[in-house]
């Protein structure tokens, strides 16, 4: 897990006449009635006086401090007065706003709401006026909302998954740039995904102008980086993108607080992996090897055997390499290919085809109920929709021998989904879960 954090903006109540006058009170014990408070206004405007005049005795210097003096007294207030705390705003993916809504309940004490559902405009509305604390939405309601969020003065704004605003252009981008905030937070676990300029539209949301402009960014760090990680980089171009490499982490680490799971290690259980073989059964060997069979199966297994006698070099051309180095889509009944393959004849190569073959055997050894024919929504749109499905019927027809509609269809229900006859590693998980059970033992269960 990465934090991304930039360094604290400066918004109102930010002046240095408060900080000085609670230091002042802090140094002589706190405290005092009107008159002390007046007596120390007064001191503090001496002060400043003495220290503009110094300021403007060395130079430029003058001006910065004059600024700040007037900036505390537009936010600051009275002396000794708290400054003022803006909302919280948390976006996240839609399956975390109630896990971020219960931790923050269980371990803060914030007036917090989740704006989802029925309550969108009521919690909307809510953080508008000032009645709550932390508000807590998903990006796609960010991005519905994000004219009415980004005019409110924030504290700190956090995103989860914040690699999900990666892309510049995207209007989830250019959205959250436009966040009137005092602190920013991005976290994610891939600030990196694809190329360099990822990671720079991501920090440089959290911290603006970290990295310097985009274009500098890539001139500078980007290209010799890139350039160096060529196989035929030359030692100049190795030696340049090593010394940028190590500019380029020592900036990110004013930025990035990385954390990761070598830093708990010695709180949570250690982890035994096992690796356990699941056979097929023997309903699904037998329609593996009634597919394997088949005329179809047959034509690409022989590829590499011998053609019709014809040579090249002294050698005599594999099938796939002379008459069949190219296959008509009706020439194979059980695999669909997309039509954008073939040529003008609607021939398309051999190996086209391999990939279809070797999804449709992992079909099988998973579970038989995959390789029946699903439901109409799955074939629905463009894409050769009902091409795929006669593709499909034919290979369940050829795969369970039979021509009853009702049996070649996937089933919704859960009985016949969880047969074990129907998936050898269902009968491998019900033998271990039965262990664990007996045992006493908690199982976390993960199925992808």
């Amino acid at each position: 897990m990465l934090v991304l954090y930039g360094p604290r903006a400066e918004g109102k109540g930010g002046g240095g006449k408060d900080r000085k006058a609670r230091e002042r009170r802090e140094r002589e014990g706190g405290g005092g009635d009107a008159e002390t408070e007046e007596q120390e206004g007064a001191e503090e405007e001496e002060e400043e006086e003495e220290e503009v005049m110094h300021e403007e005795h060395d130079g430029v210097e003058a001006k910065k401090e004059e600024k700040t003096t007037e900036e505390g007294k537009e936010g600051g207030g009275g002396v000794g007065e708290e400054e003022e705390k803006g909302p919280v705003l948390i976006v996240c993916p839609s399956s975390l706003v109630q896990q971020w809504k219960a931790e923050l309940l269980t371990w803060a004490h914030f007036e917090v709401a989740a704006c989802e559902g029925k309550q969108k405009e009521e919690v909307l509305s809510a953080i508008e006026t000032g009645a709550l604390e932390v508000m807590i939405c998903s990006y796609t309601f960010y991005q519905q909302a994000h004219k009415r969020l980004n005019v409110i003065d924030w504290e700190v704004v956090i995103f989860d998954e914040a690699h999900t605003i990666k892309n510049p252009k995207s209007a989830r981008a250019e959205a959250a740039n436009q966040l009137r905030c005092r602190r920013r937070f991005g976290l994610t676990g891939t600030l990196m995904q694809n190329n360099m300029m990822e990671m720079y539209c991501t920090l440089d949301w959290a911290a603006p102008g970290a990295l310097g402009p985009a274009s500098e960014f890539k001139k500078y760090y980007q290209t010799p980086i890139g350039m160096g990680q060529k196989i035929n980089a030359d030692p100049s171009q190795l030696s340049l993108a090593k010394q940028r490499a190590q500019e380029l982490n020592k900036l990110l680490r004013s930025h990035v607080l990385a954390r990761d799971k070598d830093m708990i290690k010695d709180q949570i259980p250690g982890k035994d992996d096992y690796i356990v073989i699941c056979p097929m059964t023997d309903e699904q060997r037998v329609v593996y090897d009634r597919v394997l069979a088949s005329d179809d199966y047959a034509l690409l297994r022989k590829n590499s055997e011998p053609c019709c006698g014809m040579k090249d070099g002294g050698k005599v051309l594999p099938r796939k390499n002379c008459c069949f180095e190219y296959v008509k889509q009706g020439d194979l009944n059980l695999f669909w290919v997309d039509p954008r393959h073939a040529d003008e004849h609607g021939s398309m190569k051999w190996f086209r085809f391999m990939l279809p073959a070797i999804t449709q055997l992992l079909k099988i050894c998973n579970h038989l109920d995959l390789v029946r024919v699903a439901q109409n929504e799955e074939y629905a749109g463009g894409g050769g929709g009902q091409d795929r499905k006669m593709k499909d019927t034919l290979f369940a027809m050829a795969a369970f021998k039979t021509d009853q509609m009702h049996l070649l269809k996937q089933s919704s229900n859960i009985s016949v989904q969880a047969n074990d006859e129907h998936c050898g590693k269902m009968k491998v998980l019900k033998g271990l879960l039965s262990t664990w059970y007996t045992d006493g033992d908690k199982v976390l269960l993960m199925c992808c």
